[in-house]
């Protein structure tokens, strides 16, 4: 089978904008309130369209919907519990920038979605990982995205989904000055999909989240100076998503010391538009 980035890296990766530029802007402390904001869209959207890549692109994931004289069978080519892995290694030169890519892939085909039985491949689990490396005068940047997440299918024609799992990613960014890193900013965040439930697409269409939750925790380190080999966090926030009417999604961010109370945005997943809740509004 042949190794696809389009999940693996749009799936969290999409939270941090690739770029060869040396002066790229250091995301400061995420307690700014203007910053939370613009977290929770991000957060939501990378989420979004990671989920587009997975849900729209199930034929290059292996499992493909196939009309077989009655209820659809998702692949007949393959055995429940066969597993394919993969790998990538490539390394290219851009103006002044050399990008590495490594990563490993493993695909699992499984019968325990809505036929649940010995013979119908109608969910799959994937385990990615992938790591891209960018080096150049005056800095470095790595991108760590580790994937592992099951998807059922909830009906005999695969329209809807569940997904499960854990996904994370790791953007690192620094300054280098004479071969030492003089400052960097390290944005690290992982989601725990618990039982989300989605409309899968029409082709050309986007899938539609209707129930669920995924947990999300974000760290983050802006170090500069000294301060480069403290291993402390600058700041973190945690909290959780869920999707709700008009394909929209809540973004609720803990607040910390004040179990139950959250700082909550909904974000539009259509055109990205952000509108902070009032605590009355839930």
């Amino acid at each position: 089978m042949k190794f696809s980035l389009k999940t693996s890296v749009l799936l969290l990766a999409t939270l941090f904008a690739v770029s060869c530029k040396k002066d790229s802007p250091i995301i400061k402390n995420v307690e700014n309130p203007a910053v939370n904001a613009a977290l929770g869209k991000q957060i939501a959207m990378a989420f979004y369209q990671s989920g587009n890549s997975g849900l729209k692109n199930v034929s290059e994931n292996g499992v493909k919907a196939v009309s077989a004289r009655g209820p659809i069978i998702m692949d007949y080519q393959n055995t429940c519990g066969q597993i394919e892995k993969s790998n990538i290694n490539t390394s290219n030169i851009f103006g002044d920038t050399t990008r590495t890519v490594t990563g490993n892939r493993v695909f699992t085909y499984l019968c325990d979605g809505y036929y649940h039985n010995s013979w119908n491949i109608d969910a799959y689990r994937l385990q990615d990982t992938v790591t891209t490396t960018e080096t150049g005068t005056g800095f470095k940047n790595i991108y760590n995205t580790s994937i592992d997440y099951h998807v059922k299918s909830l009906t005999a024609y695969y329209s809807q989904l569940e997904i499960e799992g854990a996904t994370t990613s790791d953007s690192y960014k620094s300054k280098v000055i004479n071969g030492v890193v003089s400052e960097y900013n390290k944005i690290s965040i992982s989601y725990n999909w618990k039982k989300v439930a989605a409309q899968r697409p029409a082709p050309g269409q986007n899938p539609v989240y209707l129930a669920g939750e995924i947990e999300f925790t974000v760290l983050v380190f802006d170090k500069k100076g000294n301060e480069v080999n403290n291993t402390q966090p600058t700041s973190s926030s945690s909290g959780y998503m869920q999707p709700w009417a008009n394909n929209t999604m809540r973004v609720y961010f803990n607040i910390p010391g004040s179990p139950g109370k959250t700082k909550a945005y909904q974000v539009d997943m259509k055109t990205g538009e952000v509108t902070e809740l009032n605590f009355q509004q839930y």
